[in-house]
């Protein structure tokens, strides 16, 4: 039997309290050295900031591209294009690590990540807590417990899990767009687009109905937390950026 599950068979309401309690010192020591933390919250952070680390890799490589296609549109010279590539932040192979470290500090709706990840440990350890008030072990095979109670958590933790990735891919797909724009200038508008996961109504509708946007008047995504929205960028007009960037 798990050692989730024996809690729960004992009626242990101070370790299950234990077993999901935050862990700061861990998620800390993690981000300094690369020790794997003990706890199960430090381990799902862990979990969080490693997908992310992948995510942002494809993320800004794609922004990398829209940014190296668009040069290559505004007929600069090659010479020009080298000597911004060389001189832009964006492109330095130090950014990635900068954005991944102020991504897990950045609050979000008042709080940074490992903390949202406590509170989705939180709500799992809530739900335990009733089982137990309501005698949920009393009777049952020790086999079929265990089950249920994998089962519960499992299930729960999985599909808590996946709402923050969204949530967290979307903050830093945009982040990375806005260091992006900032420094380039090659958006001006955008439109909202719904994701696949889009479910009327939401915070998203009066943005998408607005249609074309500019950029800089764009809430930052996400708009709500879950959400699978985007903003599908219009190019500066060349003539524009030219003038913008210093090359007219």
């Amino acid at each position: 039997m798990s050692e989730i599950a024996v809690m729960v068979k004992d009626g242990d309401k101070k370790a299950i309290a234990a077993f999901f309690k935050e862990d700061p010192k861990g998620v800390a020591e993690y981000l300094k050295s690369g020790k794997m933390p003990t706890s199960i919250a430090g381990k799902r952070f862990v979990a969080m900031y490693q997908s992310l680390a992948s995510i942002l890799d494809v993320i800004f490589e794609g922004e990398t591209l829209q940014i190296q296609s668009f040069i290559a549109s505004t007929g600069i010279s090659a010479a020009q294009a080298d000597a911004l590539a060389l001189s832009s932040l964006f492109m330095s192979p130090a950014i990635k690590q900068t954005i991944l470290n102020e991504w897990v500090n950045k609050p979000y709706n008042g709080y940074p990540l490992s903390q949202r990840i406590w509170g989705l440990n939180k709500a799992t350890e809530n739900k335990l807590m009733q089982m137990v008030a309501a005698g949920f072990a009393d009777g049952r095979n020790p086999k079929q417990l265990a089950g249920l109670v994998r089962g519960i958590t499992g299930q729960q933790s999985a599909s808590n899990i996946r709402r923050l990735l969204l949530t967290e891919n979307s903050r830093v797909q945009h982040g990375v767009q806005k260091l992006a724009v900032r420094e380039f200038r090659h958006i001006s508008y955008v439109v909202l687009k719904f994701g696949v996961r889009h479910k009327e109504p939401c915070l998203c509708d009066p943005y998408q109905r607005k249609g074309r946007m500019k950029y800089e008047d764009a809430p930052d995504l996400p708009l709500h937390p879950s959400s699978s929205s985007y903003y599908q960028p219009i190019p500066t007009p060349i003539d524009e950026w030219k003038k913008e960037m210093g090359y007219v």
